[in-house]
């Protein structure tokens, strides 16, 4: 259930995606919402931890990289729709959002984290608390049994996918900076430690994966400051306070939060940061429907992004800062491929026959429908604590 502060938010976020172009001031939104403008100020601070003006400013400069590559629309006019009295400043603007100007995004294939508001659904701030009283562990899949180690070479190969603005996102928030300690949870073949090593942080990544490491170890070469240990996330033992920055990224549902709680609470330094991520391909890409549902047709037990969205929805620690973003990824019918194959779905937890199965058919599937390259626009969540 949400308060009425947060419905009336939510409201009025919908109005302003609605009436982007239009004259949208704090005396006009309040009136619609029904409050006073202090109140509506304050309210939508609180609720979408931003201000109106920056909201209505990202929105705008996110809409307008959408018609740009989109619909292909020249930059002056598209500066112009977004209230901007010059290419110039609207181009500052653009640079200063995405890292790169607006001429050099529509002529390449350079990807950008488009700002949008964080889901209603997932945007409470309370502390999870369960019925039983223990911090329950989200169910995956039913409960069939998955192995990332099997992914390894291909996790490897096709799903270091994500963009350079993101892991700018994550340095921004002083992920990887140098003179840090940082503890990367579940990290896989190391896709974010390997992205963020350079900046100088002193970095230990942990996984159960022995395969998944040893791709890990290799594709680390010459990244002397990044350690890798093969241990279970809830049985960590380092000493008290030992990091400045714990991450977890596209892996905390799986660990038992009775036992990686108060481990992360014990570990994090004062004025540390915990960030979780969880980012997604969206569903009403054609291509990750037909790939969806064929997975589902061989393996019914794989329940997709359930158990990730569930995670959305709880907090462990105080006060949450959330935000959410659209990117565009390119992928080749290969790349694509690789990518499915390397999933929780597919090569994690089907048998051989099931593999054969998927192999040829979303193969053939890709082939007969889609074009040698395209994009698929996935959705990233961010959610961090400050302890």
């Amino acid at each position: 259930m949400f308060s009425e502060k947060e419905e009336k938010v939510y409201e009025l976020q919908k109005f302003i995606l609605s009436h982007l172009y239009e004259k949208l001031t704090l005396e006009n939104l309040a009136a619609k919402s029904g409050l006073s403008v202090w109140q509506c100020y304050r309210s939508f601070k609180d609720v979408a931890g931003i201000s109106l003006a920056d909201y209505i400013h990202r929105a705008r400069l996110s809409e307008a990289a959408r018609k740009l590559k989109e619909e292909k629309r020249k930059v002056l006019d598209v500066a112009l729709e977004a209230g901007y009295d010059s290419p110039d400043g609207f181009q500052r603007a653009f640079f200063t959002e995405f890292g790169c100007n607006p001429a050099e995004y529509e002529k390449s294939n350079i990807s950008i984290l488009s700002y949008v508001p964080y889901d209603i659904k997932y945007r409470s701030k309370d502390l999870y608390k369960a019925e039983s009283g223990r911090l329950d562990k989200i169910q995956v899949d039913n409960g069939k049994a998955f192995d990332f180690g099997k992914t390894a070479e291909y996790y490897g190969r096709f799903r270091d996918i994500y963009p350079q603005t993101l892991f700018d996102k994550l340095y921004s928030l002083g992920i990887g900076k140098a003179g840090t300690k940082w503890l990367d949870l579940g990290t896989g073949t190391g896709v974010f430690p390997r992205n963020l090593y350079q900046y100088g942080a002193d970095i230990t990544a942990t996984d159960i994966s022995e395969e998944q490491l040893e791709i890990a170890r290799n594709l680390s070469l010459g990244m002397d400051n990044i350690h890798y240990e093969k241990v279970a996330a809830e049985e960590l033992n380092y000493p008290e306070h030992s990091f400045d920055a714990i991450t977890a990224c596209q892996c905390f549902w799986y660990f038992n939060p009775e036992l990686i709680v108060p481990k992360i609470k014990w570990l994090i330094k004062k004025g540390g940061t915990f960030l979780k991520l969880y980012i997604s391909y969206l569903k009403e890409e054609p291509v990750t429907q037909d790939s969806n549902a064929l997975v589902k047709k061989i393996n019914p037990s794989w329940h997709g992004a359930a158990s990730a969205l569930e995670d959305l929805r709880r907090h462990y620690f105080e006060e949450p800062q959330l935000e959410t973003f659209i990117t565009e990824i390119p992928f080749t019918r290969e790349s694509w491929h690789g990518r499915m194959l390397a999933s929780r779905g597919v090569m994690a937890s089907m048998n051989e026959e099931e593999l054969l199965q998927f192999d040829k058919e979303h193969r053939t599937m890709l082939e007969e429908k889609y074009p040698e390259k395209f994009s698929i626009k996935h959705k990233i969540f961010l959610t961090w604590y400050r302890f």
